[in-house]
Formats: C-alpha cells, sequence, structure tokens
C-alpha cells in the first residue's frame, strides 16, 4: 500500500527549494569569508592574520560548547509544535532557548576575558595573541545568538532568512566593518572591526526575528515541561552537531599550540578553501533526509538503494571537478590570493581537500543513518573523529607542522565514514560505492592527469591564464567523459519516477535536474 499525504508533495518541493537557497547561501558566504581573509592577510601579514584569526578560532570553539547543540533541537521543536498549531509551545521553546542559552554565555564571556594571560602565555605561550582574545571574548554572546536566530528561522521554514542569519551577515559586516576602519588608516583595529561585523549580525537577526516571525509564537507563551524536553531530546545528536563544528578548528588550537604565528597564518588561510569542497554535499541534505525519512517509514529496501546510490553518484559526480582544481592549481591559487609566503601550504590544502571530499563522497551514508533513527551510532562515529583527530593532532603537528595538521583532520575523517559505511553495510546491506562511482574516478583521474600536463607546459609566470585555460580543459574532459560513459541517464529518471509514485511525492525539481544532465 503506497504512502500517502497531501501536504508531502509541497514539503519536498519546499524543501528542493531550501536546498538550493542554503547551496546559494553557503557558497556566497564562503566566498565573503574568503575575500575577508585575503584582505585581512595582505594588510595585517601573515603572522598578525594568524594570530588574529586564531582568537576568532578560539571564541567560535568556545561557543560551540555553550551552545551545546541546543539550536538544532529547537528548531525540530519549533516545526513539530507549529505543526501541530500549538503557538505556545513554539514560543516556549523560543523564550526557553534564550533563558538555557543567555545566562551561560555572559557568564562564560566574563571568565574567558579575565583568564586570557592563561590562554595567551601558559596554553599558546604566544603573549601576542591577548590583546586579540580580549576584545574578541566578547564577540561569543552575539555569535552564539546569532546561531539561536538561524536555528529558530530554520524551524519556521525561513531558509532565506537562516542563510541570511546564519551564513551571509557576519562575513558581510565584518567585510565591510574592516573595510571602513581601513579607509580611515584604523588597520590595527581588525580585532574591533571582526566584533562589530558579529553585533551587527545580531541586531539584523533581531529585526528579522521580529519582522517575520509571528506575534502569536513570541505571545502568551507556554513553558511547563518545556526545558526538560529541550535538553533531553535527542541528546546524541546534540552531542554529534557540538563535535561536528569543531572540524578544523581543532587542528587550528594545537597548530597554535605547536606552530609559529607564520604557519598558523597559513593554515587559516588555506582551510576555508579545502571547505568549500563539500558544499554541494552539504547543500543536499536537507532534501535527502526527508526522503530517506520517508522510505524508512515503510523500510522499502529497493528505494532505500536505489536512491542511496543516485545521490551518492550525484554529489561525488558534481564535488570531483571542484576537488580536482582545487589540488592541481592549489599552488597557484594560494600565490595568486594570498602571496608567495603561504605556497608552503599547497601540499597541506591538497591533504585537507582530499579529507573533505572523502567526507562528501560518503556523505549520504551519515544521512541514512539519522534518517533511520541510529543517532547513537553518529555519536559514536563523531566521538571516534574528534578523539582520533586530537590524538594524531598532538603526535603529528609537533613533527610535520602544516602537514601534520592536514593529515590529522583527514584521516579522522576517513575514520568517521569508514566507521559509517561499515554500520550501512551491517545494518543495511548498503554498499557505498559501485560501478558507476568507478567510472566517475576513472573520468576524473584522465581529465585531471592531462590538465595537469598541461599545468607543467604553461610559463610558470602565466599563473592566471594556466588556472584559467586548465580549468576550462578539466571542465570539458570531465562533463565531456561523463557524457561518454552515460554516468547520468534514464535509470536515474526511472528511480525519481518510482519514488514518486512510491510515496506520493514530487520531485521534478530533481527530475529536470538529472534530464538536463542527460541531454548533454
Amino acid at each position: 500500500m503506497s504512502y500517502q499525504h497531501p501536504s508531502y508533495s509541497s514539503t519536498i518541493v519546499s524543501m528542493a527549494r531550501g536546498a538550493g537557497i542554503v547551496f546559494i547561501g553557503i557558497f556566497l558566504s564562503r566566498i565573503l569569508g574568503y575575500m575577508l581573509r585575503i584582505l585581512l592577510k595582505h594588510v595585517l601579514g601573515l603572522e598578525t592574520f594568524g594570530l588574529l584569526w586564531s582568537s576568532y578560532n578560539i571564541i567560535e570553539m568556545v561557543t560551540f560548547l555553550c551552545l551545546l547543540g541546543i539550536p538544532n533541537t529547537l528548531s525540530r521543536h519549533i516545526a513539530f509544535y507549529k505543526a501541530q498549531n500549538n503557538p505556545q509551545r513554539v514560543g516556549g521553546f523560543i523564550a526557553m532557548g534564550f533563558m538555557v542559552i543567555t545566562p551561560l554565555l555572559i557568564f562564560v564571556t566574563f571568565l574567558l576575558f579575565w583568564h586570557v594571560d592563561y590562554f595567551a602565555t601558559t596554553l599558546f605561550a604566544k603573549p601576542d595573541i591577548q590583546p586579540f582574545l580580549k576584545i574578541l571574548s566578547f564577540g561569543v554572546l552575539p555569535l552564539a545568538l546569532m546561531f539561536i536566530f538561524g536555528s529558530i528561522f530554520r524551524g519556521f521554514k525561513l531558509m532565506s532568512h537562516m542563510v541570511f542569519t546564519q551564513q551571509l551577515s557576519r562575513n558581510v559586516f565584518m567585510l565591510f566593518a574592516f573595510a571602513l576602519l581601513l579607509v580611515l588608516g584604523l588597520k590595527e583595529l581588525a580585532a574591533w572591526a571582526m566584533l562589530l561585523g558579529l553585533i551587527l549580525t545580531l541586531v539584523a537577526a533581531i529585526f528579522q526575528f521580529m519582522w517575520h516571525v509571528e506575534k502569536k509564537y513570541i505571545t502568551n507563551i507556554e513553558l511547563a515541561g518545556v526545558f526538560r524536553e529541550l535538553l533531553h531530546y535527542s541528546w546524541p545528536l546534540v552531542f554529534t552537531t557540538l563535535f561536528w563544528n569543531m572540524s578544523g578548528r581543532i587542528d587550528i588550537f594545537f597548530l597554535t599550540i605547536y606552530e609559529n604565528e607564520s604557519n598558523v597564518g597559513v593554515y587559516n588561510a588555506i582551510l576555508p578553501l579545502a571547505q568549500f569542497v563539500p558544499v554541494i554535499m552539504q547543500s543536499f541534505i536537507s532534501i535527502l533526509m526527508p526522503i530517506f525519512s520517508g522510505i524508512f517509514a515503510q523500510y522499502d529496501r529497493n528505494a532505500l538503494v536505489a536512491m542511496q546510490q543516485a545521490a551518492t553518484k550525484w554529489i561525488f559526480a558534481f564535488t570531483a571537478p571542484l576537488f580536482l582544481l582545487l589540488i592541481i592549481f592549489s599552488d597557484s591559487i594560494l600565490l595568486i590570493l594570498l602571496g608567495k609566503d603561504t605556497v608552503i601550504g599547497a601540499i597541506p590544502l591538497t591533504i585537507a581537500a582530499s579529507g573533505y571530499f572523502i567526507n562528501a563522497a560518503f556523505g549520504v551514508l551519515n544521512i541514512i543513518l539519522n534518517a533511520a533513527g541510529r543517532t547513537k551510532l553518529t555519536l559514536l562515529n563523531t566521538s571516534v573523529y574528534i578523539v582520533l583527530n586530537i590524538l594524531l593532532d598532538i603526535l603529528l603537528i609537533p613533527r610535520y607542522g602544516l602537514i601534520g595538521a592536514a593529515f590529522a583532520g583527514a584521516c579522522s575523517m576517513f575514520a568517521l565514514n569508514i566507521f559509517a559505511a561499515i554500520e550501512n553495510y551491517r545494518l543495511y546491506n548498503l554498499i557505498p560505492l559501485d560501478r558507476q562511482i568507478l567510472y566517475i574516478s576513472i573520468v576524473s583521474i584522465i581529465s585531471g592527469g592531462v590538465t595537469m600536463i598541461l599545468k607543467q607546459l604553461l610559463p610558470t609566470q602565466l599563473q592566471l591564464v594556466t588556472i584559467a585555460v586548465g580549468s576550462l580543459l578539466l571542465i570539458l574532459l570531465y562533463f565531456g567523459g561523463l557524457k561518454r560513459v552515460h554516468i547520468f541517464d534514464q535509470n536515474d529518471l526511472a528511480i525519481i519516477t518510482a519514488l514518486e509514485k512510491k510515496f506520493g511525492v514530487n520531485l521534478a525539481v530533481v527530475r529536470r535536474f538529472i534530464g538536463s544532465q542527460d541531454a548533454l
């Protein structure tokens, strides 16, 4: 008996649109964030840039520890009780979120401010980091509340406002504030510019909240039992989110302890480049989660296998060219964007990007575990990731510096996804890689190899020309190769059609996307 729900079709279409909004938001945010880093590096110099961004990294880590994963739980309960037409309960969760988080944030802010000396002189042995930490310690409150407001918008399915609040606004405001100080000749106040950017982000979030959230959700609230439900629902996911938000930040933390300011600056410059790789996978999450949840509601194994293979193929196919461009032209990109003193980060960038590529390639398996309610397994996997990352950082960074940090992060991600692959195979007999993934890999190797040969033949002084010509060649060879081996074909359309009939959903957006690729 097929599953039918009158609102399910519109929900999937909404999710598909939301995935597009999230993709655009993440991509633009990372572009703007990297523009900020380029500006800071060239204006402040590599060492000062490293200290400043490491200070901000510490503030982010402290903020995520304070949040305890509450934003994800908050967005779930807001969506749940809104669907039940219970505005008092929705308002209760909004109010309780702020009531729990705000006092903790204020306490931690002043605790961090008064113990900056310990971080600067004892833990990091870098006294020069102290003024940056003192200023940015007051960014914990606005940064955390930014995530709270973002989770509220996500709960109300206000995806554009969520994306602006949680992805775009802080980079926009930070970039604006620092550019303004630069024009005024006050570049030494860069930390104040970052703090001002966070405060403006919070102000913008408050205005969006007051303007777009109906008044019925913030008046006549119901608090009975909310605190217990907020903290105890899905606790494994709380810690999973907390741990995963430490991705990359742990490596920077230990680099700040073991390495000099210049190397810390280089790693702060290469990490966001590597984090462009999983953007496609991250934007798919919002649409794949409800699809897999619907599949598990009836546990149709054929649909599960078909969708897992198709989604893995789609993400792998469109992530591979970005990954190839990044590793082939890593040295040229760093030279053009950040200068000759950062080119030593080319090999670490390649290693870090490889880790994120593995995470993108296996990302569907982690989505499946969450959709199936196997949250304790995701907690176990993420805990292994964090512990292994810390151990490898301690062992490798003192010996191998930047390469050690990148290798520690990549190996930890590999372990995380190997665990997910084994669990999916044992539980649902899912095989993470199939013949089509092999074909895509072969096409990637051939197109990447030819592009690498071209790069060696072109003059080294023409970096921009090399990147432009090489990128065009790689894209033509890559997508031409995919067409040749028929990666996107009628089978993909058949899977989508079967899912539509089986679950009564409308996946026209996905179907048009695949059909356009098949028509290439």
